[in-house]
């Protein structure tokens, strides 16, 4: 019950409220990032497969708000074009 209060809260947020200048991790982002850390290390010892798909859920939905502006979207973009960047560079030294 908790988990999906969780991700309704997520889909039903409003994209043009959360956005704000702040040097921080968004609250979003920080809540998402602990909620499923907990998660993850509560089930290590039981392989929950059930779990393993709410939290998938979980994540489209915060792909999905990341999506939902045109801002976000960029952003996005961005931080993938950083990443490929990354990567190439750690293969190369590889």
């Amino acid at each position: 019950m908790v988990f999906d209060m969780h991700l309704n809260s997520l889909r039903n947020a409003n994209v043009k409220t959360l956005w704000e200048d702040d040097v921080h991790p968004h609250y979003v982002m920080r809540r998402y990032a602990e909620f499923t850390a907990s998660l993850v290390h509560l089930n290590v010892e039981y392989g929950d497969g059930q779990l393993d798909l709410n939290l998938e859920r979980l994540r489209m939905a915060v792909e999905d708000l990341l999506e939902a502006g045109t801002e976000g979207g960029k952003a996005q973009l961005h931080f993938e074009e950083v990443l490929k960047s990354n990567i190439a560079i750690y293969v190369r030294k590889q």
